[in-house]
């Protein structure tokens, strides 16, 4: 970065020390001498002049032929960008102004001139460019007309018009523009190329809608007016600085109006871009200087006051620096100075839209970081509501028995009872009622408690439900219609889900597994109910057998039957067969209650099984649906956009070498 404090040397003649002090003598320019030169390669290259500009100008071309279709791939349109440096429009206007600059041959654009834009950054600094380019352009022995024409040139033009051209009067040149003012400026005609200074209003001092910064970004060399006291140093380095500033600018020169200091030197140069050339300037001292020798310019004090303000004012400072800038372009041939700058503001634009480009794939990353920390919480609350929820409803693991082996336990308990007033000797009047005594206990006993809880539970389920659906739909629209993560197909299937009829919570989706393994022991119990009926006709048959055969022996010792047994034999058989039969039914009806509490085990572990599938389903198909789906809908945006976003940095990054390339080749 080039800081200038330029002075000019003494002479004798009015008339010369003016046009001395812009010129900058060998002196001053020795002193004061600024980064650009040319290089000996080029000065004394063999190839034609138009030859020389010709290769740059195809190269640049190309790059800006690239960078046209790369924008609108990258960059949001005008409405929808937050920043005007960001959108779309702003750089497809500037790429196209320089693709027209480029496009016609150098060198025969009669009229091509160099752009030097003047902008005030802010109310002061304003003023103090309109008196920046008054001194430049006012000649201390004008006459008062020509000196009138420069100082009121902004009075007689109306509020909407915020962009001003001065050129030097020449043949050819139209007069009736009415923002143009042609002058005949002494300091114009000493440049090393025609040039035009365009003065732009200052956005604090224009009313909305505030005019557009294409001027600034499309001068060869933007010349902009600072006062520290009024704009902060480090709010020009913001991209998000409307209007933006073309900072970046290789011959961009920053006027600062505030008196000079190391620590703001020092200040200015961790700020800016190296390639920004920074001066220290006083306008309105050097304004004063020249109205000073106009009033007495025949007064060796008004001289001397002049050259101590006019020096003291370091506007040379911005001659040299300009006329150097056009010097580095003039090596080849005059009428090329204009096209060579062209090519360098159309390099710039260039460079200022990948830079643009850049910001804006930087933001969409970190837009897409912020979507997966939002798509991270949600999941992780997802999941924790996973964990949670069956600790809350069946217990947790490890802490003694769960909910539904307390449940099941303590129906067990109470069947038992019933089970246990089932004695064989009672069968004989209970038999045929054994199925509705044992199914009236199951019903009574079978889990109301825990069916109790499932019911509160599934309440609690709802509520979550609909909660979790809530934040889902509120994550989706919290993207505006702009974004790449809006998502009508997303929003459409949450819809979808939360309005299916199998979506709603309710306590058959907990309790229903309570009813299936119920009803699963109503097999189990009749077969009880069978054996018990079975077991009671085989006692039945053995005991009157037994008796049937106890009353063959007594009839056959009344000589009544003969059945070849002694009474004694034929009682002790009967007894015998009774006890047998009565032996025989105990054990049948002990081991079909026995079968019985096998199946109760294995429908208890069953109904445990099924509780917690019932949950886990609850929870995946109705409760955390919505939020899974957009997780899972929103991880696919942001996949997608990220490899979006990967592409079109590889295509900027294979822009920007290129540029670099030319910029390298053009040197």
């Amino acid at each position: 970065m080039q800081t200038c404090l330029g002075s000019s040397s003494r002479s004798s003649s009015f008339l010369l020390l003016h046009r001395h002090s812009l010129n900058l003598g060998n002196a001053a320019s020795k002193s004061y001498g600024c980064r650009r030169t040319v290089s000996s390669a080029v000065a004394h290259s063999a190839r034609s002049p138009l030859e020389e500009l010709s290769a740059p100008r195809q190269q640049t071309l190309t790059v800006l032929h690239k960078a046209t279709s790369l924008l609108p791939r990258v960059l949001p349109q005008r409405h929808r960008s937050t920043a005007e440096r960001e959108s779309l429009e702003f750089w497809d206007e500037l790429l196209i102004a320089g693709y027209n600059d480029l496009s016609v041959t150098p060198g025969s654009k009669a009229d091509d001139s160099v752009r030097l834009v003047v902008y005030g950054l802010d109310d002061l600094s304003e003023g103090q460019a309109r008196d920046l380019v008054t001194a430049l352009l006012e000649e201390p022995f004008a006459s008062q007309a020509q000196k009138e024409a420069i100082r009121s040139r902004w009075q007689f033009t109306s509020n909407d018009v915020h962009v001003l051209s001065i050129q030097s009067r020449r043949p050819g040149l139209s007069t009736d523009v009415p923002t143009s003012l042609q002058v005949r400026s002494a300091w114009l005609q000493q440049l090393p190329a025609a040039a035009q200074i365009v003065e732009l209003r200052s956005r604090h001092t224009t009313p909305p809608p505030y005019p557009s910064s294409k001027p600034l970004f499309t001068a060869d060399i933007p010349i902009l007016v600072c006062n520290p006291a009024l704009s902060s140093l480090d709010t020009l380095v913001r991209p998000s600085l409307q209007p933006p500033l073309p900072l970046s600018h290789p011959h961009a020169i920053l006027v600062i109006t505030a008196p000079y200091s190391a620590d703001l030197e020092t200040r200015v140069k961790t700020l800016f871009p190296d390639t920004l050339t920074v001066l220290f300037i006083d306008p309105s001292r050097a304004l004063s200087a020249l109205r000073t020798l106009s009033a007495a310019p025949s007064s060796s004090v008004a001289v001397q006051r002049y050259q101590d303000d006019f020096d003291g004012s370091r506007i040379a400072s911005l001659t040299h620096a300009i006329r150097e800038l056009l010097a580095a372009s003039s090596h080849i041939l005059p009428r090329s100075v204009s096209p060579a700058l062209h090519v360098h503001t159309a390099q710039a634009n260039v460079a200022g839209s990948l830079d643009a480009c850049n910001i804006f794939l930087a933001r969409a990353l970190r837009e897409i970081d912020e979507l997966c920390l939002r798509v991270g919480a949600l999941k992780d609350r997802v999941e924790e509501v996973r964990v949670r929820v069956p600790q809350e409803v069946f217990g947790a693991a490890g802490e003694g028995a769960d909910e539904i082996q307390l449940a099941v336990g303590k129906a067990k308990r109470d069947i038992g009872v019933v089970m246990g007033t089932l004695t064989w000797w009672r069968l004989l009047w209970r038999a045929d009622d054994l199925s509705e005594v044992v199914g009236a206990a199951i019903d009574r006993a079978w889990c109301k408690d825990l069916e109790s809880k499932l019911i509160y539970h599934a309440g609690r389920l709802a509520s979550l439900q609909e909660d979790l659906a809530k934040s889902s739909k509120t994550l989706l629209a919290s993207f505006p219609p702009s974004s790449p993560f809006h998502s009508p197909v997303l929003e459409n299937t949450l819809s979808r889900i939360a309005t299916s009829p199998s979506f709603p919570v309710d306590a058959p989706a907990l309790t229903a597994p309570l009813t299936w393994r119920r009803q699963q022991l109503a097999f189990p119990t009749a077969r009880l109910h069978l054996s018990a009926q079975r077991a009671m006709f085989g006692m039945g048959g053995s005991v009157l057998g037994g008796m049937g055969a106890a009353w063959a022996g007594w009839v056959g010792h009344l000589g009544l039957l003969d059945v070849g047994l002694q009474p004694e034999t034929a009682v002790g058989l009967g007894l015998l067969g009774g006890a047998a039969g009565v032996r025989w039914a105990i054990a049948r009806f002990e081991k079909a209650k026995r079968k019985w509490w096998k199946d109760w085990a294995r429908v208890s572990e069953g109904l445990r099984r099924d509780l917690r599938t019932a949950l886990d389903n609850t929870m995946d198909e109705k409760v955390l649906a919505v939020p899974i789906e957009a997780c899972k809908g929103l991880r696919e945006l942001a996949a997608k956009r990220k490899d979006q976003v990967d592409e079109l940095k590889e295509e900027v990054s294979s822009l920007e070498a290129d540029l670099a390339r030319i910029k390298s080749d053009s040197k």
